[in-house]
Parts: C-alpha cells; sequence; structure tokens
C-alpha cells in the first residue's frame, strides 16, 4: 500500500508540475525554466537526504546513480544535438550544448530519485515508475517545443523521447537493483 501510495503522490507531483509549467512558461521569460527546474530538483534532494541522512550506504549508491545520470544524459543530449535531432535554448550557461542546470536537475533529481525508491526491488513499482517517468518526461518535452525552450529536429518526435526516457529508466532502474545491490 506504501508503494501505491508513493506511486500516486508521483503523479499527482508530476501533474501539478506539469499544469504549472503549462500556464506559467508563456507568461515567464523563458530563461527562467531551466533555473526553477534545478531548484525543484535541489528541494527534492534536500527532502530525500533529510529522510535518509542516516542511511549512509543508501545516501552513497544514490549519488553514483545521480552521477551516472548526469554523464549519460550529457553524452546523451550532446550526441542528439550533433545528430540533428534536438537543440536547448534559453539556458544560463552551456556546457557543450547541454544547459548547465540540465546538469544539475540529473544529478540532484536523479540522487533523489534513487533516495525515492523502495530499498528492495518491486517488479510492479518498477513497472509503475518506469511509465511514469516516460510519460511525463516526454509531456515535459512537449511544454518545452511548446515554449521555445526546446526544439525538435531531424524527425525526432514525442514517441522517441517516450522510448528514450523509458530506455533510461531501465537502466537507471537496472543500475540500482542489479549493479549496486
Amino acid at each position: 500500500m506504501k508503494y501505491l501510495t508513493n506511486i500516486l503522490k508521483l503523479i499527482i507531483f508530476f501533474t501539478v508540475l506539469g499544469v504549472f509549467f503549462w500556464y506559467s512558461l508563456p507568461l515567464l521569460p523563458n530563461f527562467s525554466f531551466w533555473p526553477i527546474l534545478l531548484l525543484l530538483a535541489i528541494v527534492w534532494f534536500l527532502i530525500e537526504m533529510k529522510i535518509n541522512w542516516k542511511n549512509k550506504k543508501e545516501i552513497k549508491k544514490a549519488l553514483m546513480i545521480g552521477l551516472f545520470l548526469m554523464i549519460f544524459d550529457f553524452i546523451f543530449e550532446n550526441s542528439g544535438f550533433y545528430l540533428g535531432l534536438w537543440k536547448s535554448s534559453y539556458s544560463l550557461f552551456f556546457v557543450l550544448t547541454v544547459p548547465i542546470e540540465i546538469m544539475g536537475v540529473t544529478l540532484f533529481g536523479g540522487t533523489a530519485w534513487a533516495l525515492y525508491l523502495p530499498r528492495k526491488f518491486n517488479r510492479i513499482y518498477s513497472i509503475l515508475d518506469i511509465l511514469i517517468f516516460s510519460i511525463f518526461g516526454a509531456l515535459g518535452e512537449f511544454i518545452l517545443l511548446s515554449n521555445g525552450v526546446m526544439t525538435y529536429l531531424g524527425g525526432w518526435i514525442s514517441i522517441y523521447a517516450f522510448f528514450s526516457y523509458m530506455l533510461t529508466w531501465i537502466i537507471l532502474h537496472t543500475l540500482k537493483y542489479k549493479v549496486l545491490k
């Protein structure tokens, strides 16, 4: 039951976040999206650190997952840009083609996500988590596209984003539960 509650909280949180960005991005300067997203990832990270501060082993594992996600995303985003598939705009600073804020989001958000997950593998929970992050990741990109913060090029479409998020989260679940056990 606890797992179902966590899944519902995640769906509600992502829905509220999506509605917030859908209605506020047209009113805010484009350069404000990435810092807001980074701030939210840091807040989530701090909440999870406060909850898990006694479990040093899990924190270390979660930091490794966050670092992995940051490096994986950095390579993926740069590859996509250089292959002519997408580009991001309006960052405060780019590292090659990746917004510095996204590097922070993947590090802090990935670490928070790893701390948020159940300690023991649960197949249903993992499947739902992968689906939720894939759906809301693709919807998030749609919001970015709609507001000119991101641009798809060269035939890249939202369904590809969905499957790339799915593959990423399958890799992250495998890393958490199989590699770093």
